[in-house]
C-alpha cells in the first residue's frame, strides 16, 4: 500500500468513526481525554443492549464472554456474564471491549453478518435469547 492510498484510507476512517470526528472536532489545545471521552458517549451507544462483549474480570485479570443488560450510565453497562458463577455486574468502557473471537476459536470476520453471529454466539453462550426492548438512557 503507498503512502497515499494510507493516507486516503486514513481520511476515509476518520470521517466514519464517530470517536475519531469528536475527537477532531475538538479545538486544539489541552482538554482531558476523559472529558473527551464523556462527551462522545454521552450521545452515542457503543454497546447497545443484548450486544456480546468480553469484560475484564476485576479478580483474574482476563477477558471473560459476556452479554451488555442495560446501559446504566452514559459510561456505565449493566453486563452478564456467560459464566453463571461470574453473574451479574457494572462495567464501564475501559473494561469492555468486542469479542476478539466468534467463540468457538474463529477470528470475527468483517462481512456484516455480525447480528447473526452474535444472536446465535449469545443463544449459544447463556441458552436463550435476551430481550432487546429496552433502550439506553
Amino acid at each position: 500500500m503507498t503512502r497515499a492510498e494510507v493516507l486516503d484510507q486514513a481520511r476515509r476512517y476518520a470521517t466514519a468513526d464517530s470517536l475519531q470526528c469528536s475527537i477532531d472536532a475538538t479545538a486544539h489545545g489541552p482538554r482531558a481525554e476523559t472529558e473527551l471521552i464523556a462527551d462522545f458517549l454521552a450521545d452515542a451507544n457503543p454497546y447497545p443492549d443484548g450486544t456480546v462483549v468480553e469484560v475484564l474480570d476485576r479478580l483474574t485479570g482476563r477477558w471473560e464472554p459476556a452479554v451488555i443488560i442495560d446501559r446504566a450510565w452514559p459510561n456505565e453497562w449493566q453486563i452478564d456474564f456467560h459464566d453463571t458463577a461470574l453473574g451479574r455486574e457494572r462495567a464501564d468502557h475501559t473494561q469492555i471491549r468486542y469479542p476478539t473471537h466468534a467463540g468457538d476459536g474463529r477470528p470475527r470476520s468483517g462481512s456484516g453478518s455480525g447480528d447473526q453471529e452474535s444472536a446465535s454466539y449469545r443463544r449459544a453462550a447463556v441458552g436463550e435469547e435476551l430481550p432487546r426492548g429496552r433502550r439506553s438512557r
